[in-house]
């Protein structure tokens, strides 16, 4: 995907990983980037830096669990714009708590923000890019943990996850020859998501506080959001479905696959039960 002279929008665009795809954007040389965010104040800082860089920047103010706000922010796109060629569903939060402690809100907060407002995002630009001449690109950010549920305290949120990886990969069979589409799946990044609970609106509870032991692991363990903005786009521009920030997610997906099909092996010891339901079976459009 040609990335020179791209015109983009970036979801949680402000900070974070999102700061840092608008960055790497710019550096790779698209002409405008949208900085979408819930924060304007942080949201004018990066559309500076990426101005700096020489894109043209816009800030549109964007809930994206909010349907009738995204689309304001696809009608703001290709206004300023004139059209999308690139797409970064971004935002995202979380909290962490053990699964059956967590209250209702939580869930349906994590629930409606990552993966309703992913899945909106996708569907509200991706109409509008399929019927537009040339080949767009819809970049979903997901985390490792939606191809791992291997990460303590995050049931909720790895479930989102899993359901962002999910979506967009079904997609691929329905648009996947009129439409780009990746996942980026990060493992742990030194970003402020651990505070992510300060923009929670009231109808989920309203904000809390983070919690100080998150932001210790993150900051320790987590790689740095500017290169993982970088492998964004570059995943993007290689045209890779599955996009990861570091070789051993690899390893998780393995995991898996072995448990898998050694639960199946148990079932169907001869391997080969099932071959006529098999056979049956075709993928849409065939």
């Amino acid at each position: 995907m040609e990335i020179t002279g791209a015109r983009a929008v970036v979801t949680g665009g402000a900070t974070g990983i999102g700061r840092g795809i608008a960055l790497a954007l710019a550096d790779a040389g698209a002409a405008a980037i949208v900085i979408a965010d819930v924060n304007r104040e942080k949201a004018e800082r990066t559309a500076g830096e990426v101005a700096a860089r020489g894109a043209e920047a816009e800030v549109q103010i964007c809930d994206i669990r909010d349907r009738d706000a995204l689309e304001a922010l696809a009608d703001f796109a290709w206004g300023r714009m004139g059209g999308v060629d690139l797409l970064f569903n971004n935002a995202g939060v979380g909290r962490t708590a053990l699964a059956f402690d967590l209250a209702d809100d939580d869930i349906a907060w994590q629930v409606e923000v990552n993966l309703i407002g992913t899945i909106q995002g996708t569907r509200i630009f991706g109409r509008r890019m399929i019927a537009e001449p040339g080949r767009g690109w819809i970049c979903n950010t997901a985390s490792q943990a939606g191809i791992s549920a291997r990460d303590p305290l995050l049931a909720a949120y790895t479930a989102t996850k899993h359901g962002i990886v999910g979506f967009t990969d079904a997609l691929r069979n329905e648009v996947g020859d009129r439409l780009g589409l990746s996942v980026l799946c990060p493992a742990v990044v030194a970003t402020d998501m651990w505070q992510s609970g300060m923009t929670r609106q009231a109808a989920f509870g309203g904000p809390f506080a983070g919690d100080p032991k998150a932001k210790v692991f993150m900051d320790r363990e987590g790689l740095d959001p500017d290169h993982v903005g970088r492998l964004a786009v570059e995943g993007v521009r290689d045209e890779l479905f599955w996009i990861w920030t570091q070789p051993f997610t690899i390893e998780l997906a393995e995991r898996r696959f072995v448990e898998q099909r050694a639960a199946s092996l148990h079932q169907w010891p001869a391997g080969d039960a099932g071959v006529e339901r098999r056979a049956a079976w075709r993928p849409i459009g065939q």
